[in-house]
């Protein structure tokens, strides 16, 4: 991309711990003064020359503070405070630990460090460069514990995923998030792993994220100073819409957290007011579905809150599996399980429990979320490698394989989840449930809507069942039916005869399912003529209605034609349909199939054995059975057996040579030939077990050392690739 460059006369300043800017040039100090707002800037690999075009762009007086956060090396002096000061004529500053923010400043991330914001002060802490870093997440993390809705995180170019984890920060407290393009990104890793959250507001080019900066500035003003609780009127218009959206009735939701979320849609959209963007919102279906969704969407992570999940495991985990019978169900419901890191994070625990204590249970978890696209994406259990942050190593090892970018969920996590679109106050409850985890999903409700929901978990856990909350909720006024089992972790046990608040009676709404098939549009009669048979049809037609009973098997034992009437020596097995032949065939003509067919696919010749007694029709009689491989015209192997059952009266029995069938033999050579079998088979699967132990704990082991080699060699690429960069800018700076 080509883009004119500003030069202006490089601004270096220096800034005391007071605020005051002393301009190199000038000596001239000047009070500090307060940011409307804070941008945070993270980039990597191909970050410096998306910051040109950023620096070229940005207008002076945004009343913004910026704060650039770039992958830097620690063992070489960085020049890019030098570099970038050359394309803005704001003053570039190098961050010092107590240095004080201003508006219409640039603070620049040193070598060595990570850099956290607080109470408009900048604070560094030196990190161990042995161990991986994200100074990028830690530095957003901070932005939006300080600043909440007055944070605007911007992530440019680079490779990896610092920077992810960070805006689900800014996500929660209702900042504004904008990415580069990927398209115009020198290295795309990082806008595209920000973007498969869900959580970016705006993607667009370095150029027109400068734009954006007034824009956002102005409208965090206004939608400040004019956003009122007391636009009932319009309030309800919103209500309205997003009802009709999705079928939710918003009105008992925090309209707190509901007006946050308006008013960060009202400055990316660029309306000046509520009333501006409710006509905005009336006018355009696809912008009530982004509202809808910013009002659904969850922010979670796995374990979030480690210690926690911990005491969890140790205090509800452990002893539900120690108390349940081996043929127990344990069930458990994740309400609000949004993309399904906290459904598999309980499901990972469990299997860790059940590893530790060497036995196996039956784990049920229902997994439920009103977002159809978060249950799509739990449902398919693939996460980003910004994950890493959250899963220890060992787990990522044990618990998810790596394919690509990604890492996927282990099937033996998987199976025990059921993921599914529910609405609690309007469907039908889980019943007998041991544990309920419902963990930040109180705070988006009123008082109203948190005593009907801990009235369902009332119906629908077990006495003694466990309810696990959120780390700032609490169980309100059901303190007698939810008791404290550990304060402050929110683990509370169930007391079925507790004493509940009086609420309104709950009704629940089950969805209309159609069930009515339309009718197939058959022709009441057909024309004669128009009915005929090929040679090859008739010879078929011949021979399945006159030849004796005969079936064709291949060679996995599946049915693949009939002849003649086979009525009685096959049977339509109960539950699933299914081709095998020892499921369809008689029960007292199973061994006998087994036996001809075993030795015809030996001999690779016919086998026939005669008197071999059934009843039909409570009738004792003896048939004969014939099994024949089928052979091709040249004469190979098709893989295919022909078995002809051939009842008493079937004259021409008599040109087959035949052995006695004698029940007691046949039956104790089979016995003997599976018991033979299943020997050779269980050593084999000893040897391919202990092979595979060893195995595994090899890759394991050479797994968890790849996967923290790879962090931290992809760490030290950016930065070098960021100190090349540098040296590259400067280097044509001085041949120019």
């Amino acid at each position: 991309m080509t883009y004119k460059r500003r030069i202006y006369m490089i601004n270096l300043v220096n800034l005391n711990k007071n605020g005051e800017v002393d301009m190199l040039n000038t000596g001239k100090k000047t009070k500090y003064n307060q940011p409307a707002c804070v941008v945070g800037i993270g980039a990597s690999a191909g970050g410096l020359e998306a910051l040109q075009q950023f620096l070229t762009f940005l207008p002076r007086d945004t009343d913004m503070a910026y704060v650039i956060i770039q992958h830097l090396s620690p063992d070489h002096k960085s020049l890019l405070r030098e570099i970038l000061g050359k394309y803005t004529s704001m003053p570039v500053v190098e961050a010092v630990n107590g240095m004080r923010v201003e508006k219409n400043h640039i603070y620049m991330i040193p070598p060595k460090y990570n850099l956290e914001i607080e109470n408009d002060e900048l604070h560094l802490t030196e990190y161990n460069h042995q161990h991986i870093n994200h100074p990028i997440d830690i530095f957003f993390r901070s932005l939006a514990q300080s600043y909440e809705n007055r944070s605007v995180a911007v992530i440019l170019s680079g490779t990896g995923s610092d920077g992810t984890n960070g805006i689900r920060a800014i996500k929660e407290q209702n900042g504004v998030i904008i990415v580069q393009t990927p398209e115009s990104a020198k290295f795309d890793g990082m806008p595209n792993s920000a973007i498969s959250t869900g959580f970016v507001d705006l993607i667009l080019n370095p150029d027109s994220i400068a734009r954006e900066m007034s824009h956002i500035s102005a409208s965090m003003n206004d939608t400040g100073r004019g956003m009122q609780m007391s636009d009932e009127d319009l309030m309800s218009q919103v209500f309205s819409i997003l009802k009709n959206i999705t079928n939710i009735n918003y009105t008992y939701y925090k309209q707190t957290t509901i007006l946050r979320r308006i008013e960060r849609r009202i400055v990316v959209t660029h309306n000046r007011n509520l009333r501006e963007y409710v006509n905005y919102l009336t006018n355009n279906p696809e912008e009530a579905k982004i509202l809808a969704k910013e009002v659904l969407i969850g922010v979670t992570s796995f374990f979030r809150d480690t210690d926690y999940f911990d005491v969890l495991k140790t205090r509800v985990i452990t002893e539900l599996l120690q108390s349940a019978a081996p043929s127990d169900q344990i069930r458990v419901w994740v309400a609000g399980c949004s993309t399904g890191e906290e459904a598999y994070s309980i499901a990972i625990l469990f299997a860790e429990a059940m590893d530790e204590l060497g036995i196996s249970r039956q784990i049920k978890i229902f997994a439920t979320d009103l977002d159809a696209d978060a249950i799509a994406t739990a449902s398919r259990g693939v996460y980003g490698d910004n994950i890493i942050e959250d899963v220890s190593v060992p787990r990522l090892s044990r618990y998810f394989t790596r394919k690509g970018n990604h890492y996927v969920i282990n099937h033996e996590i998987r199976k025990m989840i059921v993921f599914a679109q529910h609405n609690v106050f309007q469907d039908p409850p889980f019943g007998k449930l041991d544990l309920i985890s419902c963990r930040n999903l109180l705070i988006y409700f009123q008082g109203i809507l948190q005593r009907k929901l801990f009235a369902i978990f009332h119906m629908a856990l077990k006495d003694k069942g466990y309810l696990f909350l959120g780390r700032s909720e609490s169980v309100i006024d059901y303190d007698d039916v939810f008791r404290v089992l550990c304060a402050n972790e929110k683990i509370f046990v169930h007391n079925a005869s507790g004493k509940a608040p009086v609420n309104d009676r709950i009704t629940y709404s089950m969805h209309d399912y159609d069930n009515s098939l339309d009718a197939l549009n058959v022709p009441v009669s057909m024309e004669k003529s128009s009915i005929s048979y090929t040679e090859n049809e008739l010879d078929t037609k011949i021979l399945e209605t006159f030849m004796p009973a005969c079936v064709i098997v291949d060679e996995k034992n599946k049915l693949t034609h009939t002849y003649g009437d086979c009525s009685k020596m096959l049977r339509v097995p109960l539950g699933s349909i299914t081709l095998d032949i020892f499921s369809l065939v008689r029960t007292d003509l199973k061994i006998i199939v087994s036996k001809v067919l075993k030795e015809s696919r030996e001999t690779r010749s016919q086998v026939a054995y005669r008197k071999i007694p059934v009843k039909f029709d409570d009738q004792p009689e003896y048939i004969s059975v014939i099994a024949e491989p089928i052979q091709d015209k040249l004469g190979g192997s098709t893989g295919m057996t022909a078995i002809v059952f051939l009842r008493s009266d079937v004259k021409n029995a008599q040109t087959v040579i035949m052995d006695d069938y004698k029940v007691d033999t046949a039956a104790a050579q089979r016995i003997s030939s599976l018991e033979k079998e299943l020997n050779v088979a269980n050593d084999h699967l000893k040897n391919t077990v202990t092979e595979l132990e060893a195995v595994n704990a090899e890759l394991q082991a050479a797994n968890e050392e790849l996967l923290t080699a790879n962090e931290e060699l992809q760490s030290s690429n950016e930065e070098l690739q960021s100190v090349n960069e540098e040296l590259y800018t400067v280097n044509s700076e001085y041949q120019s």
